[in-house]
């Protein structure tokens, strides 16, 4: 299976129990099984550039919404969600600047 890292960089994702920010690594990596069957993952990593143990492994498919999550106390509107629509499971990420978000 052929792994490729398309984009990453640093993001604060909120903690599954404790709801807190914490800052991962994020990489959105595009996985070929073979020539026909290309599947996309978010995975995200405690540390910089070590791809190794993810902490998060979001599969990014046709059942997956993702969009800005309006807070009242995210003034700048840098959050954004991703919702995997089989399970439910909503992961809340918050990027540096607009312009991180959006990409």
């Amino acid at each position: 299976m052929a792994t490729t890292n398309v984009r990453e960089g640093a993001l604060f994702k909120q903690s599954r129990h404790l709801r807190l920010l914490r800052k991962r690594w994020t990489v959105l990596q595009q996985r070929q099984a073979d020539y026909t069957e290309t599947e996309y993952f978010l995975c995200t990593y405690k540390q910089e550039k070590v791809y190794q143990s993810p902490t998060e492994n979001i599969p990014i498919n046709a059942g997956t919404s993702i969009g800005i999550h309006t807070d009242e106390y995210d003034e700048d509107n840098l959050m954004f969600y991703v919702k995997n629509k089989k399970d439910g499971h909503l992961f809340l990420f918050e990027a540096q600047s607009t312009r991180d978000r959006n990409q």
